[in-house]
């Protein structure tokens, strides 16, 4: 249970009472664990507006390469193996 986990500082009620944003942290500390604590979050930044786009086009720019480049490699890869 997570109770042990946190030297049964929580009890069982306080894992399931949690506000939104909210959590309860064991932090180690040079190989020891701190005292566990109960602590708030950031609330999520609201500016995500384009941002899956901008990610899948920087991704592309960097990552990606046209069909015809890895068919090319491929069939060259194939034909060492045979």
């Amino acid at each position: 249970m997570l109770c042990k986990a946190y030297g049964n500082t929580f009890e069982e009620q306080q894992f399931i009472d949690l506000n939104q944003y909210e959590v309860l942290v064991s932090l180690l500390e040079s190989g020891a664990n701190s005292t566990p604590f109960r602590a708030r979050t950031m609330e999520p930044l609201e500016c995500l507006i384009g941002r899956k786009e901008n990610l899948i086009a920087r991704s592309r720019e960097r990552f990606a390469v046209t069909r015809s480049s890895v068919e090319d490699k491929f069939g060259r890869w194939v034909e060492e193996k045979d």
